[in-house]
């Protein structure tokens, strides 16, 4: 493998490829299946048993033992990422500033968002294992092989999520108003509808 691809195997801070639990899970899920369907399959997993909260960011091994298993796209796409690692699949990290697909009109907002790309048969792949049925009403189902996002004013792609932009998030999350407003609506979201929660993303684009 080209040196170029193979650093996309290595283990970091947040994706610990390496260690004993992230290769059980990802053994466990996968079953017998190799390659594209081993991904596909972590995909599926992570997309619809992590369910997405708005939590601290903690890294694949933390959220692997966390109970119950709650994430933001952040972390989902770490423990994804470091799975598919884990079974030599090279993969890294999209850092976007984007519009995320959604069949309300309404969300037409800029958001940050992290999702992955794995690599294999010779070229990469999108996968962002974010969003799964339960905020549907919010952003679309994510599939496998397509983008979240509707459109997008920054992209970046790298091997680790830098500690900085982690640290700074789990700041947001903690003290950030808008953010604390975020998590009481997200149950709105499961129950209701999401007129309330775009209101509060559309406050969020104002303080980016």
């Amino acid at each position: 493998m080209d040196k170029s691809i193979a650093q996309y195997l290595k283990p970091s801070y947040f994706t610990q490829s390496r260690n004993p639990q992230i290769l059980k899970l990802a053994e466990k899920i996968s079953g017998r299946k190799k390659g594209k369907a081993a991904a596909k399959a972590m995909f599926t997993w992570v997309r619809d048993k992590v369910t997405w909260e708005l939590v601290n960011i903690c890294g694949a091994v933390a959220l692997a033992r966390r109970k119950p298993m709650q994430a933001e796209c952040m972390d989902k796409n770490f423990l994804y990422v470091a799975m598919c690692r884990a079974l030599g699949i090279p993969a890294r990290f999209i850092i976007l500033i984007c519009v995320m697909k959604s069949t309300n009109a309404k969300l037409n907002v800029e958001i940050p968002h992290v999702a992955s790309e794995i690599y294999l048969s010779g070229r990469w792949t999108i996968t962002d294992p974010s969003y799964s049925y339960d905020t549907k009403k919010l952003i679309n189902v994510c599939q496998f092989g397509k983008a979240s996002w509707a459109r997008a004013s920054s992209i970046t792609k790298v091997r680790e999520i830098p500690k900085k932009v982690v640290a700074g998030t789990n700041d947001a999350i903690k003290h950030h108003p808008v953010a604390k407003a975020l998590k009481k609506m997200i149950a709105e979201v499961r129950t209701k509808d999401s007129r309330a929660l775009i209101k509060v993303l559309h406050r969020v684009h104002r303080h980016l």
